[in-house]
């Protein structure tokens, strides 16, 4: 079958490429003119923005309730909603180069009385101010020297751990006080602003080592401002200081999964309830816990364990953001692993919930690398939610590969066979196979076009990106600063001269062979011809190339050093750079550009947008995308039930929405919650009335509801008397008229002995109803005692003390006493021949008509001559 590589390619290497990279050294270093405009739009779903989280680990809320901000670890953004989570508008977009207004990893959010919203920008180590009412930038504070936020590696997106903020105003027209939870300093900082410009006055106050905090997260203030909260991470406690001298005044909590224990106290926070209640975000615990705020007394426990759309679950709990100034208090939280947030009265009854998981089908975290498949499809080197996504030729989800949690859905990170670890670089070649730049692992993949792993080739270091070729796979090795070619053999050595981190490499049609970029050039990998860029024979970081069939290449540039300066650039052969795209949050826009893909005929462009977490695809004028299809679906009561889609991408209560293909069928399912039901769909579902799915075709737009209700009131059960049982038979009692009975013998003249009768004893037995009796005869045996045991005289207990032991017989009668009562006679001759002196039991058992049966009832007797 014919497969599409990302550029054709001719064998021959001769003249072409002098002729091409003349043409290199001739071009101009004018700044690049504007292409002519290619229309941008996003692969998959909204990137970001909109309630999409990727981790949000900070919440805050202006007094009064009426705007939550949540910090977003992955997005670089904070988002502002309503109390019922409505997206109201989005604050800064992912910094590069420590640009004000822009974030990094957020460690915490926080208003004052006066309109502002503090931002703890964590991995900038910085502290910015924004109006609350728009999110325009204020003021930004703090660096390295002051702060040490980020705990791990936030490129990879490594055990960040990242601080906590708490705002101290007491009046509107006070000046505020700015607390921050330096975690990599283990302390808390407390910062005195100038009331008009918003900065420090000086230095910071820090709290004393003596404290013995470990990484503390997140902070918080009663009400009157007299407290000071400290989630003391890693000693699993809460710290109370005082907020003038950062003295310690209270600590309770220890390590644990009970009432008042932790694990891991990521943030607290306190309400306007009366008395105020104080919010503990139980991050390992997966809960939230409350506490009396002034007497530290345990309250109660909101949430619990587990995965998935309905509310009332958390998995992992990194922040609480308690109303102030609302009747009644109550607390939102960061259900971050779950990628929402789910809003609590002060009694915790849910009050709203909202969030679209990030890494959910359909979204990327920070994509390095994209692919062009045969048909017009896409795979995606989707790094930070460590897969390959996949997506059709019109953009929707198609699939991913990776190793997915069966607890989660999602896919995670780790080494396994078909695993990724921040994978970057992706390519098909012409047998449709793909190949796969498995970065955090030092290995590259190939994989059939099922997903099945082909090949693996370990040995690089941190690799960024592959491209094939006749010749074999290309691999930038980018910490060995070497570029590799795997040989269809599955022998690899090195080729060309070294490279300073190479991060790309490209087919150039005119000769088959491999084109380079690293840190300052991009180079053929054969000769080391360099190609020059746009504003000199130099590169700055370009982090992507591609070629379409005519031989016009395309580049990522990412030029950290140069402010705005990400852009994304094209050249036909022999003509000028134009620019396509340059720096930004908006369509079209582009920070910290990663991987290209070109389709052969130059029409559309796709570009992995890593600092703004999306996959652009950009057409040229007369082209536009295939049409697509949104579902969207709604819940009237979302304590009640869910609704989940066989076509992956709707988790609803929150991630209610998805772009399918046209022309799909996706059925969808409702799962209820006890004590509710599922009165009935809406919408496109109507026809399916209550049943528990149904299904959709997606000829265009369509939207659908699913309405739960309490479950009604079983109906009284009405039964019918039963005739009680009579009781079961009982041995009243047991008469027995002599216990010794006398063998027959015959007279002995000589010994002077008359002859004598066998002894006949009359036995009664006694019921309490009417029955069938067993009389049995039990014959004693010399035994030894064991314990309380008369067992049959042996090695192991023959210092035991002598003891009579009893045996059944073969001797046996039935009677029947229909009267509850019975009479017979037991001679020595009782169901057989004479017994042996010697000692006997009588055992009596009793079966009653019902089937009950009762006894045996013993009596001892003799037998002598």
């Amino acid at each position: 079958m014919p497969r599409f590589v990302a550029s054709p390619f001719r064998r021959d290497r001769g003249r072409a490429v002098a002729v091409v990279f003349a043409v290199c050294a001739a071009l101009s270093v004018a700044a690049p003119a504007a292409a002519a405009p290619m229309s941008p739009s996003v692969i998959g779903e909204p990137s970001n923005g909109g309630g999409v989280f990727r981790f949000p680990q900070a919440i805050g809320v202006t007094p009064g309730g009426s705007t939550v901000f949540v910090g977003d670890e992955y997005s670089g953004m904070v988002q502002a909603f309503d109390r019922a989570g409505g997206a109201k508008f989005t604050i800064g977009y992912r910094a590069t180069r420590r640009e004000d207004g822009r974030l990094g990893v957020v460690g915490g959010v926080a208003t004052d009385r006066s309109g502002h919203v503090y931002v703890l920008d964590s991995e900038n180590d910085r502290v910015q101010v924004f109006d609350a009412s728009d999110g325009h930038h204020l003021a930004s504070f703090g660096d390295a020297s002051v702060f040490d936020l980020v705990g791990g590696n936030s490129a990879t997106g490594a055990g960040i751990s990242a601080g906590g903020i708490a705002v101290s105003q007491p009046t509107a027209d006070g000046a505020p006080v700015v607390f921050v939870a330096d975690q990599g300093r283990d302390r808390v900082a407390r910062f005195a602003l100038d009331q008009t410009t918003l900065m420090p006055t000086g230095p910071p106050q820090t709290s004393s080592p003596g404290l013995g905090l470990a990484a503390p997260q997140g902070l918080a203030l009663d009400p009157a401002a007299t407290r000071l909260y400290v989630a003391d991470d890693d000693n699993h406690r809460i710290v109370v200081l005082d907020p003038v001298s950062l003295a310690q005044i209270a600590q309770f909590g220890s390590f644990g999964t009970g009432p008042g224990q932790f694990r891991n106290p990521y943030d607290v926070a306190v309400d306007s309830h009366e008395p105020p209640q104080l919010y503990v975000a139980d991050n390992l615990n997966n809960r939230v816990d409350v506490f009396d705020a002034a007497t530290f007394g345990f309250m109660a426990t909101f949430g619990r364990t587990g995965y998935g759309p309905g509310v009332g679950n958390f998995e992992i709990v990194r922040a609480v953001g308690a109303l102030t100034g609302v009747p009644g208090g109550g607390v939102d939280a960061a259900d971050t692993a779950n990628n929402r947030i789910q809003a609590f009265d002060a009694a915790g009854s849910i009050t709203a919930a909202w969030g679209l998981p990030g890494r959910g089908p359909g979204y990327v975290t920070r994509p390095r690398g994209v692919a062009i498949g045969a048909d017009g499809s896409l795979a995606v080197a989707d790094s930070f939610d460590q897969r390959i996504e996949l997506f059709g030729a019109d953009g929707t989800y198609a699939g991913q590969r990776g190793q997915v949690s069966p607890f989660t859905g999602f896919a995670t990170q780790g080494s396994n066979p078909g695993q990724y670890s921040l994978p970057a670089g992706v390519a098909y070649d012409t047998g449709g196979n793909l190949w796969v730049a498995d970065t955090g692992n030092d290995r590259v993949s190939e994989l059939d076009p099922s997903g099945t792993v082909i090949r693996t080739t370990p040995g690089f270091a941190r690799p960024l990106a592959v491209a094939t070729s006749a010749d074999g796979t290309y691999v930038a090795d980018t910490n060995h600063n070497r570029v590799v070619l795997i040989k269809p053999d599955g022998t690899s050595e090195p080729i060309g001269p070294a490279f300073a981190h190479p991060a790309a490499v490209a087919i150039d049609p005119a000769t088959g062979r491999a084109v380079v970029a690293d840190d300052t050039s991009v180079r053929d990998v054969g000769t080391g011809t360099t190609m020059a860029g746009p504003d000199g024979a130099g590169w700055d970081h370009p982090a992507g190339l591609a070629f379409d069939a005519a031989g016009t290449l395309y580049v990522s540039e990412r030029r950290p050093g140069t402010p705005d300066g990400a852009r994304v650039l094209r050249r036909a052969a022999g003509g000028a750079w134009e620019r396509i795209a340059g720096e930004g949050p908006g369509d079209g826009d582009v920070v910290e550009p990663g991987g290209l893909a070109v389709t052969p005929d130059g029409g559309t462009l796709y570009v992995a947008d890593t600092g703004n977490n999306r996959v652009t695809r950009f057409d040229t004028p007369g082209r536009t995308p295939p049409a697509t299809a949104t579902l969207t679906v709604a819940i009237d009561q979302m304590a009640r039930g869910s609704v989940v889609s066989d076509v992956p991408g709707i988790a609803c209560v929150t991630d209610c929405r998805q772009r399918l293909s046209r022309g799909s069928r996706v059925t969808l399912t409702a799962t209820i919650s006890p004590g509710s039901i599922l009165a009935g769909w809406t919408g496109a579902c109507a026809a399916a009335g209550a049943a528990p799915a149904c299904t959709i075709s997606m000829d265009g737009d369509q939207s659908a509801g699913a309405a739960f209700a309490p479950a009604p009131a079983p109906a009284p059960v009405v039964t019918t008397p039963r005739p009680v049982p009579p009781a079961p038979a009982r041995i009243a009692a047991v008469h027995m008229g002599a216990r010794v009975l006398h063998l027959a013998r015959r007279a002995d003249r000589r010994r002077h002995r008359p002859a004598r009768r066998a002894t006949r004893a009359k036995v009664t037995v006694t019921l309490t109803r009417p029955a069938t009796l067993t009389v049995a005869v039990l014959a004693g045996r010399p035994g030894r005692r064991q314990g309380s045991s008369c067992l049959t005289p042996a090695r192991a207990n023959h210092r035991g003390r002598p003891c009579t032991r009893f045996v059944s017989t073969a001797r046996r009668r039935t009677i029947a006493a229909p009267a509850a009562a019975a009479t017979f006679t037991l001679t020595p001759a009782f169901a057989g021949p004479p017994l042996t002196p010697g000692s006997y039991r009588l055992a009596i058992t009793a079966l009653d008509p019902q089937g009950n049966r009762v006894g045996p009832v013993t009596k001892l007797f003799r037998v002598v001559r």
